[in-house]
């Protein structure tokens, strides 16, 4: 894989099918087994990918990012014009980036031309044809906001257990 790059402990399942030469694994990332990557991808440090994940760039998964099993990410979209038979069409190319932080629920489809800001849920299931704001959290097809993340903010986890042993 000339041009590829990988971080240091970033890990690549075996029985996963890298098709590109134009990657980049951050330090401690790992793609897990039965994914199919292909096109231009850059994931992150500390980010990973679930099982039976189907990435084709270009896309960009920001830092410490959690993408659950059965995900597609598709940074590309065929063309629909009437005027042309569809399998002679050619494909419309804007990439898919997704943010730091950001949690993927199993079975999502993100499709081209999405932005998922930093810090943002997507449930399982959804489908995401939109972007999505930094902090928020997404369900359904087609995904829409459902809440708010800033309000948690203030109110982490670890605090919750403090205030519970107070």
């Amino acid at each position: 894989m000339s041009g590829a790059t990988f971080g240091k402990d970033c890990y690549i399942s075996p029985t996963s099918h890298v098709y590109t030469n134009t990657i980049s694994v951050g330090d401690s990332s790992f793609i897990s087994g039965g994914c199919i990557v292909r096109g231009h991808v850059v994931i992150g440090s500390g980010s990973g990918i679930g099982a039976n994940c189907h990435i084709a760039g270009p896309v960009k998964i920001g830092s410490d990012t959690m993408i659950a099993n059965n995900v597609h990410i598709f940074g590309f979209n065929h063309g629909t014009s009437p005027k042309e038979q569809m399998r002679l069409q050619p494909c419309v190319v804007n990439g898919v980036v997704i943010g730091d932080d950001c949690w993927i629920g199993a079975n999502v489809s993100i499709v081209d031309g999405v932005t998922i800001g930093d810090h943002s849920i997507v449930a399982a299931g959804a489908v995401v044809t939109t972007n999505v704001p930094a902090w928020t959290v997404v369900a359904g097809v087609p995904a829409k906001i459902i809440r708010s993340r800033i309000e948690e903010k203030e109110n982490t986890y670890p605090e919750k257990v403090s205030n519970i042993s107070a």
